[in-house]
């Protein structure tokens, strides 16, 4: 009875623990969010007109609250972006203390957390840019292409900063991939074998999930599918390198010969 009592003081207080961990982390995350979004609303004009540099006239608004709000979001898309690096430690550190059993050792996790937080938002600004320079431009021009006498493009700030961030945001996310499936691989969840083995259905779902990413347009899908479909194959080369580091962290332990039974007498 009393052992029983003892294990349970012992799990409410591993609960309370990990509950006063994540409060924690969403407190640090919280006040850095706030002050990181109060800064970008100091420079959101430069930040206008930074989003005007694709060979728009201007844009208008038409709701009283329209360019205030839209003025917001976009200070807090920055406030995300910039405590972005906050959150991934955090997170990685919560899983770290998650997957204890499965990682070779908590110095070895504590030494590799600083630089997958590096590596993790390093590919997250990469998908950024490579949206913003190389996609989105080309996506304005092939749309803009409709324009006529009587069709006269009138782009409003809100349907401007939406039709940017669905653009944008999905090349973010999806460059984090050789980074997701190198850490599976390396903690054993998936192994390379079989993403070489589904690698046609992966394929198959890189379009799929390009169709629900982007705006409902072929080009931003094509243009999405395809990096998706490369960065699958350097997740792979990325998840094999994981794979032989985790082998090598834990080798195998040599089998022993079973010594023959006496034979009966």
């Amino acid at each position: 009875m009393a052992e029983a009592e003892e294990k349970g003081r012992s799990v409410v207080a591993m609960v309370q623990e990990v509950l006063g961990e994540i409060r924690r982390s969403l407190i640090v995350i919280f006040v850095v969010l706030v002050a990181a979004s109060v800064l970008a609303y100091a420079r959101i004009d430069t930040v206008i007109e930074w989003l005007r540099a694709n060979g728009l006239p201007g844009f208008v608004f038409l709701a009283p609250t329209e360019a205030f709000t839209v003025r917001v979001k976009i200070s807090l898309f920055l406030g995300l972006v910039a405590a972005l690096p906050l959150m991934l430690w955090e997170i990685s550190r919560l899983a770290g203390k998650a997957l204890r059993g499965r990682l070779p050792s908590r110095a070895k996790w504590s030494r590799w957390l600083i630089p997958l937080v590096i590596a993790s938002y390093a590919l997250f600004l990469s998908g950024i840019i490579f949206g913003y320079r190389c996609v989105l431009p080309y996506a304005l021009r092939f749309f803009l292409s409709f324009a006529s006498d009587t069709l006269r493009p009138m782009i409003t700030f809100s349907s401007y900063v939406s039709f940017v961030a669905g653009t944008t945001l999905p090349f973010g996310l999806v460059f984090e991939l050789p980074l997701v499936l190198g850490v599976l691989t390396g903690t054993g969840v998936i192994t390379y074998q079989a993403m070489r083995r589904n690698r046609g259905y992966i394929i198959v779902g890189a379009f799929c999930l390009a169709a629900v990413l982007t705006p409902a347009d072929v080009f931003s899908q094509i243009a999405l599918a395809i990096p998706l479909i490369v960065l699958f194959e350097v997740a792979a080369i990325v998840a094999r390198l994981a794979e032989l580091k985790r082998n090598a962290f834990n080798p195998g332990r040599p089998r022993t010969r079973r010594r023959p039974c006496p034979p009966p007498s």
